[in-house]
């Protein structure tokens, strides 16, 4: 018999003498730490409406909260993740990036903000609220669209969350208004026809009022974080309670504040008032009305003295406030610099490291989440509507649509912090083989072809005007004019230390020369190394 029973496992201590996990103790001191075991998808429906109104709420009123939505949106999606079309043909690929460039003004089926405002609203809609749907509409030909195709963006709240069952005996289901199939596959999305919230606005209640839209048609936008999630949380929920804790904080402290202005002084002895603290005003139903203004000299029973008022100061209130914000930051994958915009304690070296890991992360979010579960779907879309409408090439039979037309997304590039060394950093990996224009390009958010397309139409076009610029003709800038004097050669001279100290002017003069061209480095080193 073995020492652990399956049916008890989890229920009954370890045997003595066994050793286990320290944080898996069940000792006085780790009493009070509740961890539940539901499925990912359990605990998104007993908390996703208040982790959702909560994080709007926080995105209404909190600044820290504002400004850490406003620096994820703006790095993940920028000015537009722009596709490109890479198919085996440069004909049909200039076709279909100019039928997308026709047609990304026109995509938003409410507001006019095209594709690439319903992508950051998208992605704003999904950091907010955990989660957001964006949903194919198709248009007619009389609409006037370039492609018969609108974009609708859609709240997570009007995803049924309440709608969870089994379908027969056949293995499908619904969680949480997704429907899954046998095999596990999404076929459909359960979506309420309006917001639930508008039903304040005096519309009809709408709380079963839902229509079955197929998978085809939903992109649904979320960061899966536990095998089997099907639904999204906010990206605030991890710091909500140091939001809202150190806004509260600081509300007490500007009262505290506020209060200790308002009274001046106090003077003690006036017979003027039989009782109180101040002359008693009172409003038209014989209220007493208290109030404290800022300079209120305030009048007491007692001695014959006047007592001003101290305020007293609070120590180590901006080291708190500073600690609390890294600690938000951490929570939600931002720099304290990026969250606080406080620049007063970083230099090159640091605020640099903090930006590639920040990077990182908005990368991987990019590329992870936002391309495969949003943009990808909004390609597909515009391709299909393409070629239902006639204007682009039907694919050869057995090559599928993603085949057929390939894509390439690229983002805004990110700034660099300092643009000098980072382009001396790009050349040195250049010359030495450890990478490419491509990767080097990428780096910088843009796509290598346009910039040799564009390379290509700026030379022609200068030739053609009879135009001439060294970094065109690729001479060497350095190279001095053809009809500059030549240099005096050094007298001739065997003594060393004279010839040591030739040898420092020659070094001098070349440093000199070299610094009307280029910028020494920044380490101290020799040019030449």
């Amino acid at each position: 018999m073995p020492w652990w029973n399956p049916r008890t496992w989890g229920r009954k201590a370890l045997p003595a003498g066994r050793r286990e996990y320290e944080a898996a103790s069940q000792s006085r001191r780790m009493s009070d730490w509740q961890a539940g075991g539901k499925s990912a998808n359990a605990e998104v429906a007993l908390g996703g409406r208040y982790l959702r109104e909560r994080s709007r709420d926080l995105v209404r009123n909190n600044a820290y909260a504002v400004a850490a939505l406003r620096a994820l949106v703006t790095n993940i999606v920028g000015e537009g993740i722009v596709p490109r079309s890479v198919g085996p043909s440069q004909a049909v690929n200039r076709a279909v990036d100019a039928l997308w460039k026709r047609w990304a003004p026109k995509a938003s089926a409410v507001l006019p903000i095209g594709v690439y405002g319903l992508q950051s609203l998208a992605v704003r809609s999904w950091l907010e609220s955990g989660e957001v749907l964006l949903r194919r509409r198709r248009r007619r030909p009389e609409d006037g669209i370039p492609v018969p195709l609108q974009v609708q963006v859609i709240e997570a709240d009007q995803l049924y969350a309440a709608k969870s069952e089994e379908l027969g005996a056949s293995g499908a289901r619904i969680v949480q208004g997704v429907e899954f199939d046998a095999i596990e596959r999404i076929v459909a999305y359960h979506v309420l026809r309006n917001h639930p919230g508008e039903a304040s606005l005096g519309l009809r209640a709408l709380s079963q009022d839902t229509s079955r839209v197929e998978a085809a048609d939903i992109a649904h936008l979320f960061e899966p974080t536990r095998p089997g999630q099907v639904r999204g949380v906010p990206w605030l929920t991890p710091g909500m309670r140091r939001f809202r804790d150190l806004d509260s904080y600081e509300d007490a402290e500007i009262m505290r504040k506020r209060v200790e202005a308002c009274v001046t002084a106090i003077v003690y002895g006036d017979e003027l008032e039989e009782e109180g603290i101040a002359a008693k005003v009172t409003d038209a139903n014989g209220n007493i009305v208290e109030t404290m203004e800022p300079g209120l000299i305030a009048y007491a029973r007692g001695g014959k003295e006047i007592e001003f008022n101290s305020p007293s100061s609070v120590g180590g209130y901006a080291e708190f406030k500073r600690a609390e914000i890294q600690s938000i930051a951490a929570a939600t994958g931002l720099t304290y610099e990026l969250l606080s915009g406080d620049l007063s304690r970083v230099n090159y070296s640091s605020i640099r490291a903090g930006l590639i890991e920040f990077r990182r992360m908005v990368r991987q979010l990019r590329a992870n989440v936002v391309i495969p579960m949003a943009c990808d779907p909004l390609w597909r879309w515009f391709i299909e509507a393409g070629l239902a409408s006639g204007q682009l090439p039907m694919p050869p039979a057995g090559v599928s649509i993603e085949d057929a037309y390939p894509v390439r997304w690229s983002a805004a590039r990110f700034e660099e912090v300092d643009r000098v060394k980072e382009a001396a950093a790009d050349e040195a990996e250049l010359r030495n083989g450890t990478a490419t224009l491509p990767q080097v390009l990428a780096r910088r958010g843009e796509d290598w072809l346009d910039v040799l397309d564009e390379a290509e139409r700026v030379k022609l076009e200068i030739e053609a005007r009879g135009l001439s610029f060294p970094w065109l003709s690729g001479a060497a800038s350095s190279a001095p004019p053809a009809d500059a004097p030549a240099a005096a050669a050094p007298p001739a001279d065997d003594d060393e230390d004279t010839s040591a100290d030739d040898e420092d002017e020659d070094d001098d003069a070349t440093d000199d020369d070299a610094t009307d061209e280029e910028a020494p480095p920044d380490d101290g080193e020799d040019a030449d190394d």
